[in-house]
């Protein structure tokens, strides 16, 4: 009798383990779904948005501070006609809540599930800090510029001066959007259209999970300006590099790039990729969310 109970129970844990994830109700399924995503991710878009109003505004100049990927996504909306306050906030409810409807997932929401993704987000933070100090560190020793693992942080994160006078509460703000924003545009879509522009001559799934990999977080490191360095004669950012190697030559433009800088976000990117394609947008939101959070109102201390 206990082997016929052994092996009924074996075959209830296969077919739990085959079936759709709408069919299964455990934590690490529910925390993936389009549906306690957009529910994880709701605060975090409101609280952003909020804040860029009180601390991101100035009311003299009529101008508010915005993330760099959330200003590449309303110039994108703005060629095709689309202009309006928290344009990128409702393309991801939108988003989510497509994918949602073509899932057919339930409509069931887990307080404690959504509960769960920002511990979890908070968990994934940690190995990040970690990550963040030995690759600029080990790179600052091999590029003989020194620097403590506090110094690697904060400019692994671009905590320049520009940031750190700004009052916590604007550098929290910059902290959400980046989360939100940043991983919208580098995981959610570019992955996404990396890997259907694979499909047409790549067939291995694995394949072209490790390009897509590569390709976003090198670039997420082109993103940040702080990955290079400043030139007054051609500014700041990748850009910039190009105009140098034209004019100058190869020489000068590796000379612009900060290495340390720039191997750290590539890292990130890696990490934030593999966070995104194991756990979800919302965790891999929460996650870099939470990094931003820690450098530059944590570590960088309140003003």
């Amino acid at each position: 009798m206990s082997n016929v109970r052994r092996i009924q129970e074996r075959h209830r844990t296969r077919a739990k383990a085959a079936a759709p994830d709408r069919w299964r109700d455990d934590y690490w399924t529910l925390s993936r779904l389009p549906l306690h995503a957009l529910v994880f991710l709701v605060p975090l878009i409101v609280l952003y948005e909020v804040g860029s109003i009180w601390f991101l505004r100035d009311p003299e100049a009529n101008v508010t501070t915005q993330i760099r990927a959330e200003s590449l996504l309303n110039l994108f909306f703005e060629h095709f006609g689309v202009i309006g306050l928290m344009v990128p906030g409702i393309m991801i409810a939108v988003v989510l809540m497509v994918m949602h409807v073509i899932r057919k997932d339930r409509w069931t929401v887990r307080p404690m599930v959504v509960m769960g993704m920002f511990f979890e987000s908070a968990m994934w933070v940690l190995p990040l800090i970690v990550l963040a100090a030995v690759v600029t560190d080990a790179a600052a020793r091999m590029t003989g510029t020194g620097g403590g693992g506090e110094g690697a942080l904060a400019a692994a994160a671009q905590a320049g001066e520009s940031l750190r006078t700004m009052p916590w509460q604007a550098r929290a703000t910059i902290a959400v959007g980046a989360g939100v924003y940043e991983e919208l545009l580098f995981r959610l879509i570019m992955i996404a259209a990396t890997d259907t522009i694979l499909k047409s001559f790549v067939t291995s799934k694995g394949t072209r999970a490790v390009v897509c990999v590569v390709v976003t977080s090198l670039c997420f490191a082109v993103y940040h300006d702080a990955a290079f360095t400043y030139e007054p004669a051609t500014g700041q950012g990748f850009f910039s590099v190009i105009e140098t190697l034209l004019q100058q030559g190869p020489g000068a433009a590796l000379a612009r790039v900060r290495w340390g800088n720039a191997l750290f976000y590539t890292a990130a990117g890696v990490y934030f990729a593999c966070v995104y394609l194991s756990r979800g947008f919302g965790v891999v939101v929460g996650t870099h969310a939470g990094y931003d959070l820690a450098v530059l109102v944590l570590l960088s201390g309140r003003s």
